[in-house]
């Protein structure tokens, strides 16, 4: 059975769908992305997890709202829409910007969390490599300069931001981190491999795990590997 609804955050509505049973597990996507980014993950977990897909505020069917659109409030999103659903504690997989907001969710509410996945999440800009900077660099200009005549540019212009300019994250921020963690990345991910390491070294009981093949999108392009990966790591913290 799959229901869906909407928690209200700080004047938006953030959207979200829940299915399956069992310890709740959060699903985040990534930057201009929506909760169908894990539509090969959601039947395979809940199998054994209540999942709860969420749409990124300005991102899916969720609204923008009338906050900052920063990975603070992101993070507040989220924890409004466990308060909504009546959930203590989650796990939490975020993909790359849904990684960064997963972050932040374990940072501001430590005890709301059981265990993280972090999938190409990084600390800051820096963390991405020269090439993909470049990259996301020239799409956030192109979206301002389209922004002049047109709204839709406007908002994408605003998404893009969010890896041009964020996260502020340092180790010293994870460093009271103490939950079980998974950090994952594809072996020619647009997160510098030092970097991917750097945030896994980080946090306390952090396990690191590198997809041969993969790129950024290793859920989306290699479900099978991905999620088989996932479930060997949430098995593990069950024991």
């Amino acid at each position: 059975m799959t229901a869906k609804g909407f928690a209200d955050s700080g004047g938006a509505q953030i959207h979200y769908t829940v299915c399956g049973a069992g310890f709740p597990l959060v699903l985040l996507h990534g930057n201009s992305e929506e909760s169908r980014y894990f539509d090969r993950q959601i039947p395979f977990f809940a199998a054994n997890y209540t999942v709860v897909a969420i749409d990124s505020r300005a991102h899916g069917l969720s609204t923008r709202g009338n906050r900052p659109l920063n990975f603070q409030t992101m993070a507040a999103d989220v924890l409004a829409v466990l308060d909504r659903l009546s959930i203590a504690q989650a796990i939490i997989l975020g993909f790359s910007d849904g990684g960064n907001t997963a972050l932040h969710v374990a940072i501001m509410a430590p005890e709301r969390v059981r265990a993280l996945v972090l999938v190409g999440a990084n600390l800051s800009p820096k963390g991405m490599t020269r090439r993909a900077y470049a990259q996301v660099l020239a799409g956030y200009i192109g979206y301002r300069a389209g922004g002049l005549v047109s709204s839709r540019a406007r908002a994408a212009a605003e998404r893009w931001a969010l890896m041009v300019f964020h996260p502020k994250l340092t180790p010293c921020d994870l460093a009271p981190l103490r939950l079980p963690t998974l950090v994952i990345a594809g072996e020619h991910d647009m997160i510098r491999p030092s970097h991917t390491r750097l945030i896994a070294a980080a946090i306390d009981r952090a396990t690191l795990q590198i997809i041969p093949h993969a790129d950024h999108f290793v859920a989306g392009k290699m479900p099978d590997i991905f999620n088989r990966t996932v479930e060997a790591f949430l098995q593990s913290i069950e024991r």
